[in-house]
């Protein structure tokens, strides 16, 4: 509106010079006014229907390293002389590295144009960045108007981080040791011993192993404590399950209830806000609560990424003693089971797929999954999925054993339920057996 009210006040300017100065040269003003005008507007149609935006970016980035995203502007058959406002678009798990998500592009001549920008990816997960408006303008800056572009995205693979895990955790010793024999005794307690084969194999001690289990050959050889895995335990089948299910697919009553309370506490905020405006006649900020949700939604992406990297994390740890480990999870509604050899592979098929919040198919397929097989599983999940636990508890046998793993919980009681510390370890959090 200021440019037009500019070039009026120009055209004004002009007139004054041709009736009260020297009308030839107002007369020559005016005529170059109309013809600058006229090319602007000239420029802009024929700019409008030739554009085609093309969106250039990785698939894969690595949590904390920069991801640089081209856009490419392909132009038509006619010199081009305008300008292109260009609004980008992206998830919570990126951060703009320049703050923009505006850019501005000049565009002279035939040649094709390109822009790069850079976004900080902060959160692991199935990320997504393009454009969402594109805007054209006259190289006068008089008009301005909306291309037709549809939807341009990309969708980007985070990879999380894995972090180092103590390797003498708790959890560990505990699924080692626990599944087939008593520390005394010895004696076989339960059926996974079933595809026992020869051979042993080794961990470093944990305060409270039996010195029973102590290799005192290999203990001297390495200076340090070296206890034996049983026969039994070297062939029991341990599988890693990660599971879909966020907050918002649970149940009113079980959930922690913050997510429901902050946001009825946000509703009151936004009406009180809106009534101070309208008695005071200002502009109310139809957006004055954008970023509490943001920060919210973060949040969640973040439970959800603090899941995905301690199962990976974990898995290390039982992969680097020399455990055979499967990896079984749901996508596009099938299972999918296989042996998990490096966590580098694992997180380039987990990391892409997006947490469900109907999970009703989902829970059936995985349930399945489990109770086919026999062993030790250990189901990670953001939250606790009440369904799934339902159905396993209901079929639990001696063949079986399921460990949950949570990346946040303060509502879930039970034995063999742990917790993602800050260093990505695991706790108990009533009691295991």
């Amino acid at each position: 509106m200021r440019k037009i009210i500019g070039y009026i006040f120009a055209v004004c300017v002009t007139n004054l010079i041709a009736f009260y100065l020297d009308g030839t040269l107002g007369a020559v003003m005016l005529m170059f006014e109309g013809v600058c005008l006229a090319l602007s507007l000239l420029t802009l149609f024929l700019t409008k229907n030739t554009l085609e935006f093309e969106l250039i970016t990785e698939r894969t980035v690595h949590k904390n390293r920069d991801l640089k995203v081209t856009v490419r502007i392909k132009k038509g058959r006619f010199p081009l002389m305008s300008f292109v406002d260009i609004d980008t678009s992206y998830s919570l798990h990126f951060i703009p590295a320049d703050g923009k998500v505006l850019y501005r592009l000049a565009l002279f001549g035939p040649e094709n144009a390109e822009h790069t920008f850079i976004m900080k990816p902060a959160v692991a997960g199935n990320a997504q960045v393009g454009i969402s408006e594109v805007y054209v303008s006259d190289f006068l800056g008089i008009l301005r108007l909306k291309l037709k572009t549809g939807s341009i995205s990309k969708n980007v693979t985070v990879l999380p981080d894995v972090h180092a895990i103590d390797n003498k955790c708790l959890f560990l010793r505990h699924v080692s040791d626990a599944v087939i024999y008593d520390d005394d005794e010895e004696i076989q307690t339960s059926a996974l011993s079933a595809a026992m084969i020869s051979g042993y194999e080794h961990r470093d001690y944990v305060p409270g192993d039996s010195l029973k289990k102590v290799n005192w050959k290999i203990s001297a050889k390495w200076e340090k404590l070296i206890v034996r895995l049983d026969e039994a335990i070297t062939s029991t089948k341990i599988t890693f399950i990660f599971d879909y299910i966020c907050r918002s697919q649970l149940p009113r009553d079980m959930w922690e209830r913050s997510a429901a309370e902050q946001l009825k506490r946000d509703k009151k905020e936004y009406a009180r806000l809106r009534r101070e405006c309208e008695a005071a006649e200002m502009k109310f900020p139809q957006d004055a609560l954008k970023p509490k949700w943001e920060e919210y939604q973060r949040s969640e992406l973040r439970q959800k990424e603090r899941a995905l990297e301690g199962f990976l994390s974990m898995a290390e740890v039982f992969i680097n003693h020399g455990l055979t480990c499967n990896l079984m999870y749901v996508s596009d509604g099938r299972l999918h089971d296989y042996e998990l050899s490096d966590v580098h592979s694992a997180a380039l098929k987990i990391a892409p797929n997006e947490f469900k919040t109907d999970v009703r198919a989902d829970n059936a397929l995985l349930a399945d999954g489990i109770l086919s097989k026999t062993g030790v599983f250990i189901i990670y999940s953001a939250v606790s999925n009440h369904e799934l636990g339902a159905i396993l508890d209901s079929n639990e046998r001696d063949s079986m054993i399921v460990h949950n793993i949570y990346a946040d919980t303060s509502s879930v009681k039970g034995d063999r339920k742990w917790v993602i510390q800050n260093d990505f370890n695991v706790k108990p959090i009533h009691g295991v057996q």
